[in-house]
């Protein structure tokens, strides 16, 4: 788990905090946070390039946390699962929030089942969300779909 602040957050409170840069790992990759559980966050901002397996331009992977008014800008690329503010999501509260994080997907996104070879997932807000609440958030930035097997 890597994050440009935090790799990974239990039962913990962050606020009024940013980072900018480059952040990349293997497995589960946030602009802010890698891994949030119980967590809350607040008042944030990441502006960054982020590189994973499963990434968030805020927070790669969150369960039961409370995200309130934060930002994500950047760019997420070629990872498997993809969101603007959160790749994975899990019965997470997020209010005030918005991303423009431009999201480039290396194969097209398959509804597979998981576990299953190019089970993709693509999302200019949460990759995969499940049981989460989610109000006055925005999207705004890219979502594209770039075929390596074409030229063009």
């Amino acid at each position: 788990m890597t994050g440009g602040l935090v790799g990974f957050s239990y039962s913990s409170r962050v606020s009024l905090c940013s980072v900018e840069g480059t952040i990349s790992g293997v497995r589960i990759v946030g602009g802010l946070a890698g891994h949030a559980l119980g967590t809350r966050i607040s008042q944030c901002a990441a502006n960054a390039s982020v590189s994973g397996e499963i990434t968030g331009g805020l927070i790669g992977d969150s369960k039961e946390c409370a995200i309130e008014e934060c930002t994500a800008i950047g760019q997420l690329e070629n990872s498997r699962i993809e969101g603007g503010l959160i790749g994975k999501s899990y019965s997470s509260h997020i209010s005030n929030c918005c991303s423009r994080c431009d999201l480039i997907a290396d194969y097209e996104p398959r509804f597979v089942a998981v576990g299953l070879p190019n089970n993709r997932r693509y999302g200019g807000f949460i990759g995969i969300s499940n049981y989460d609440v989610a109000k006055m958030c925005y999207s705004a930035g890219h979502v594209a779909y770039s075929d390596p097997t074409t030229d063009s």
